[in-house]
């Protein structure tokens, strides 16, 4: 498994500061299962709501900007449900997307990743703060600790989300080789550039800290922003 520094460097090329730049429209789903526990959860949350500060454009990729050249962000958490903690076009700043973020309640349940697919796409599709693809990309983002242990099929509800957003996946700790492949199906291709993995959430942080020291020394700039 590539270290901490390199998973950093990439998921900052490929999807935290890509090049070209291009408006997106974000939903990030986070595993809220059983497994992770509370601790590790709330830290993960804190981790996650500093990553969102690094997207573009500088100093806030949120508020709405006249040439449309900023991000929307929805999060959903999952376990043996689902629950939208905010859609595409609930905030439009960098303090509120975060504070929302810090005070997610965690579920410690079942994981059912096909319900989490299932709710990107309706938040996508049906009045989720979606704006037009000629307008924004969108692009989902699965935080995930495991495997999923519901009935459904993961598999064909990513296959349909992928028919409107490309898919990344964030692996904590899934570190066999079987997991890896399990959750590969559900990734969209090419999976170099989509699918991410570290040992365990402490290694998530230090993938947090090690963008946050990039950009600082001017190594991981905001590109232009372009059209869709």
């Amino acid at each position: 498994m590539p270290t901490p520094k390199k998973v950093a460097e990439h998921f900052g090329r490929q999807f935290v500061r890509p090049d070209p730049q291009y408006p997106r429209d974000i939903i990030v789903i986070i595993d809220s299962s059983g497994s992770i526990g509370n601790e590790l959860f709330n830290r993960a949350l804190r981790d996650l709501a500093e990553l969102v500060g690094y997207f573009c454009p500088e100093p806030d990729p949120f508020v709405p900007q006249n040439n449309s050249f900023y991000h929307r962000l929805g999060v959903i958490q999952f376990s043996t449900e689902t629950e939208d903690i905010f859609n595409l076009d609930r905030y439009d700043n960098l303090g509120a997307i975060q504070g929302a973020i810090r005070s997610i309640k965690y579920m410690q349940e079942y994981t059912c990743t096909e319900k989490a697919f299932d709710a990107a796409y309706r938040m996508i599709t049906q009045n989720g703060g979606a704006r037009p693809p000629a307008v924004a990309k969108k692009q989902v983002l699965i935080l995930t600790d495991g495997m999923w242990n519901c009935d459904g099929d993961p598999v064909a509800a990513s296959k349909r989300l992928q028919t409107v957003a490309d898919v990344y996946g964030f692996m904590i700790g899934i570190n066999s080789k079987a997991g890896r492949r399990k959750l590969e199906k559900v990734i969209s291709e090419p999976l170099l550039n989509h699918l991410f993995a570290v040992k365990d959430f402490s290694k998530f942080n230090v993938v947090v800290r090690q963008l946050r020291t990039t950009i600082k020394r001017g190594r991981l700039q905001c590109k232009e922003f372009q059209k869709p």
